[in-house]
């Protein structure tokens, strides 16, 4: 496409077009857009050519969102800049990508905790309705991505086989038994309209997680993804191996799903650990009186 009026704007619909070809979620569309916005209005302030600006102006610009925004909001725009020259080059308007110069370390995110059953179940009870019930039971036993849950409609789902038909990542197609029960409740919800969310705003299924928690008395962060996480340990504690788990996620790469595996272990160990006791090794009772000694007490 074209690049005719990019600096007035246009560019949008041609960056848009450009991330849909690629497979990205619409969520992921509108933060890599407003990204390559900010960038422009950045450069167009500081008197320099968004095209041909190099290595020490993206530098500078990450530095200047580092000082009110979270590392990982730094390592989001470094990320969507990066996506931004791969169009402009594709489209002739740069020669060279200076975000893939810059080495920026991407925070690690502390580990997820998956939720507990009892959870589960008070966010389940919490639902109202048929199609709520159906979305909780999409996320917390297919595992599916809040996008793929979006997206579904009654043509995708094989009642029959108990199967259902997803959209994943990169417009590839994969399918999903989530089992008996949740097709009963999708069945019903169904019902009455062909898509599972027919009226329902891009982000309908995070504020419906999100009422749920609250409703349910949960705490902390709760989020869509979260659920994909409970899912995937849940599957590999029980027995699952990775190269299943990756079929069922829809991960392009074994890696991907290894993350998981490695949450598991984790969990696997700290249970273990707790098991052992290993303070009572040295006669150290947890049920014991604890003296606190006169020198201590002011």
């Amino acid at each position: 496409m074209p690049m005719r009026g990019l600096l007035d704007g246009g560019w949008v619909d041609g960056f848009r077009w450009y991330l849909q070809a690629q497979g990205l979620s619409q969520h992921s569309i509108k933060n890599y857009t407003n990204n390559a916005r900010w960038w422009i209005e950045w450069c167009r302030e500081h008197e320099i050519d968004f095209r041909s600006a190099g290595r020490d102006a993206v530098t500078l610009y990450l530095g200047h969102r580092a000082e009110t925004r979270k590392q990982a909001t730094v390592m989001l725009s470094l990320l969507c800049i990066r996506y931004f020259y791969d169009y402009l080059i594709e489209e002739k308007e740069a020669i060279s990508n200076p975000a893939r110069l810059v080495k920026y370390r991407q925070p690690q995110a502390p580990p997820t905790q998956p939720f507990s059953p009892e959870e589960m179940r008070r966010m389940y009870y919490a639902c109202q309705n048929f199609r709520e019930q159906a979305v909780f039971l999409l996320l917390a036993f297919a595992g599916l991505r809040r996008s793929e849950v979006f997206s579904i409609r009654r043509a995708d789902c094989d009642f029959a086989s108990g199967s259902v038909l997803v959209l994943g990542k990169g417009s590839k197609y994969r399918r999903v038994n989530p089992g008996p029960a949740v097709m009963e409740v999708l069945d019903f919800a169904l019902k009455f309209g062909e898509q599972l969310c027919p009226f329902a705003a891009d982000d309908y299924v995070e504020r419906l997680v999100q009422r749920l928690a609250k409703k349910a008395g949960l705490h902390g962060r709760i989020y869509p993804h979260r659920f994909r996480h409970t899912f995937a340990t849940t599957f590999l504690e029980a027995g699952g191996q990775i190269d299943e788990l990756m079929i069922i996620l829809g991960h392009a790469r074994p890696e991907q799903s290894m993350y998981y595996a490695r949450a598991t272990q984790q969990r696997r160990a700290l249970t273990r650990m707790q098991e052992l006791d290993l303070p009572a090794l040295i006669g150290v009772d947890r049920r014991a009186n604890i003296t606190v000694p006169a020198e201590l007490v002011s």
